[in-house]
């Protein structure tokens, strides 16, 4: 802050509670009245319940950030689609941060990848083994930022199928997705497919394998 003059360079902090999901607006220099009218997309991880929004407003500094107040919105109250505006108090803090909130259905973030099994197939004995890797989520950090707590991943997903009519070290019977920069909820949506039937008599019956981990340039994955 300037020590003359009463101000700031605020910026705000979201999360989803019970998640790691988190977002930022950009830093507005020297000002205790901000205006951002930024709009932040954000996917609802699939979890149990209904996540809270929180809301941080900070001051930013190069030495650290300070606190300037919190709140909290009840996305529960959002399930009719309609569009919330209205001003909220910082607790713990001083002024009042206005949002405009929308929760709504995204029809393109639906996944659902497969057909139903024609009835004319379904006394068949399966022969082809069919895996979509859709999403992550509340992944691990293993890129730490240098200063704080906080971080992020380049994950991917590892598939291996061992045990049927499968063949170890046959390349048919791995899967590795893409990597994906700089998420701990990683949405993939690809589709993985392998000739996979139980095998002879005696054979150990198949088990998919599933391995995720993170992508570095420098050094082997973990």
């Amino acid at each position: 802050d300037d020590a003359f003059s009463p101000t700031g360079d605020p910026y705000v902090k979201f999360g989803l509670t019970g998640t790691n999901v988190k977002f930022a607006s950009t830093v507005q220099s020297k000002t205790i009245d901000p205006v951002w009218r930024e709009i932040f997309l954000q996917p609802l991880p699939d979890i149990p319940g209904v996540p809270k929004l929180s809301v941080a407003c900070f001051d930013h500094d190069m030495m650290g950030s300070q606190a300037m107040g919190t709140f909290e919105l009840d996305l529960e109250d959002l399930r009719d689609h309609a569009v919330s505006k209205k001003w909220h108090s910082l607790e713990g803090g001083e002024g009042e941060l206005e949002l405009l909130v929308q929760w709504h259905h995204n029809p393109a973030l639906v996944y659902d990848p497969f057909e139903p099994v024609a009835a004319a197939l379904e006394d068949k004995t399966p022969n082809e083994l069919c895996v979509a890797v859709a999403q992550g989520r509340n992944l691990a950090i293993k890129d730490k930022e240098l200063l704080g707590s906080g971080g992020t991943s380049d994950p991917r997903a590892v598939l291996r199928v061992v045990g049927g009519s499968s063949v170890e070290k046959d390349p048919a019977y791995s899967h590795t997705t893409k990597s994906l920069k700089k998420t701990l909820n990683p949405r993939w949506r690809e589709v993985y497919k392998c000739q996979l039937s139980a095998g002879a008599e005696g054979d150990a019956p198949p088990v998919l394998h599933c391995r995720v981990e993170d992508v570095d340039e420098l050094t082997s994955a973990d």
